[in-house]
């Protein structure tokens, strides 16, 4: 749905539209693509909320195909943690955020 406030969407819609390889991470210095995998699984800021919530399994080594198996799990503690990470980690993102 893209119903969320990460960059590789938000860039999309600014006065000057930003190009998809330009909506870097604003929280550190990768130059990675603030996306749905990063914001998951690789960006450091959410490091010690995602290791409370997610099995390291998906965070050691991490691929799309493991990042595609946690997103369409259908075990219930699974989902809830997942839940659970990306509500703490759009509160910490959100409190980051200069306005």
């Amino acid at each position: 749905m893209s119903s969320h406030s990460l960059y590789v969407e938000t860039g999309r819609y600014t006065r000057q539209r930003i190009d998809r390889i330009q909506r870097y991470c604003t929280f550190c210095n990768s130059h990675d693509i603030e996306d749905e995998f990063r914001f998951v699984i690789k960006c450091p800021i959410y490091e010690h909320i995602r290791k409370n919530c997610i099995k390291s399994y998906y965070i050691r080594r991490p691929s799309m195909q493991k990042f595609v198996e946690l997103m369409t799990s259908c075990n219930r503690l699974v989902i809830k943690n997942l839940s659970t990470y990306i509500c703490q980690a759009f509160d910490l993102r959100n409190s980051l955020i200069v306005t």
